[in-house]
């Protein structure tokens, strides 16, 4: 938040640039939960994620979610830190459908040298890396049945998406049962399995019972 001269704070509208306090105010990736502890707690954050998304078009000036910018990019995710997975895969899969299109003006924002495109690509596999510097991906459904990343250790291997079915109802990490929306690098850095069950009804209860971690 901006100071006049004299000391005095600036309204919360004035000189943010490429987005607004709503969207910036997320924008703490390193410690979600110590984010959302000082806001409330997780009923207090989901709340303030629900209004965030009622659209996903925002301009520059706007105080909903920007589909289209950067400053924007991670918040879906942050579902998963609230406790409520569901509803990360359910706005992703809205803004993948209604963001996004093959025609030539599908794109929903400037492209900045490929951004956009990997913003789609992380989210259509089911992996983002949701926290810079630090190895790892947040997990949300992926929407193809099976995807095949090249690694020089080995590959990874992400089986069970649907563009239908687009709740996770149960996981697999290397065939062993996994109920988290975190995964580490160290676990997939040699190559490795990741199996999705999806439903078309949301699953309350996967996901919630070990948050992502935080770095502060």
């Amino acid at each position: 938040q901006s100071r006049n001269p004299d000391g005095s704070w600036k309204p919360l509208t004035e000189d943010f640039r490429e987005s607004t306090y709503k969207n910036y105010f997320w924008m703490v990736p390193y410690n979600i939960a110590g984010l959302i502890e000082i806001i409330g707690g997780k009923a207090a954050a989901e709340k303030r994620l629900d209004e965030f998304f009622t659209r996903l078009d925002a301009g520059y000036n706007d105080a909903w979610f920007a589909s289209g910018n950067e400053p924007s990019f991670h918040i879906p995710w942050i579902y998963n830190w609230v406790g409520t997975p569901y509803k990360a895969q359910e706005i992703i899969n809205r803004v993948l459908n209604e963001q996004y299109s093959s025609k030539i003006d599908g794109l929903p924002g400037n492209d900045d040298l490929g951004t956009m495109g990997a913003w789609y690509v992380f989210a259509c596999i089911g992996l983002y890396p949701e926290i810079p510097g630090i190895g790892g991906f947040t997990v949300n459904t992926p929407i193809f049945s099976s995807v095949k990343v090249h690694l020089k250790k080995g590959d990874i291997v992400i089986k069970g998406g649907s563009e239908k079915n687009i709740y996770i109802k149960s996981m697999k990490l290397n065939g062993k049962p996994y109920d988290n929306t975190w995964i580490d690098w160290d676990q997939l850095n040699n190559g490795g399995t990741i199996d999705f069950a999806t439903s078309a009804k949301p699953d309350v209860k996967w996901g919630t019972k070990v948050i992502p971690p935080s770095f502060p």
